[in-house]
């Protein structure tokens, strides 16, 4: 098996972003809609052995925020996430949901 490595002084660069757009009012004055699109964070070049990846994954995200009460919100999301596998799987992908409940003291 090879060997991999940092050493002192290897650099690496990386990237990031996102975007959203939102619009609140929905429908009604309880909830906010919300698209996101981005790249999470992938390393596109590396002084070191570990490697680098050229593929640039990415993401998109939707939500419907309502607003409870004054003390609740709660948020259905769902996602798809694109070149998840880097270089050896550039098409891996990931489709999910989740909720998120925020309570506010």
């Amino acid at each position: 098996a090879d060997t991999m490595y940092a050493a002192d002084g290897d650099q690496a660069e990386s990237k990031a972003w996102m975007t959203t757009l939102q619009w609140e009012r929905f429908l009604s004055d309880d909830t906010t809609i919300a698209f996101s699109f981005g790249q999470p964070n992938s390393v596109y070049s590396n002084d070191s052995n570990l490697g680098s990846d050229p593929e640039r994954p990415w993401f998109a995200v939707g939500s419907l925020t309502w607003q409870v009460n004054n003390h609740m919100t709660v948020t259905p999301m769902i996602y798809w996430m694109r070149g998840l596998g880097g270089k050896h799987d550039p098409d891996g992908s990931a489709l999910g949901a989740t909720v998120m409940t925020s309570v506010y003291f």
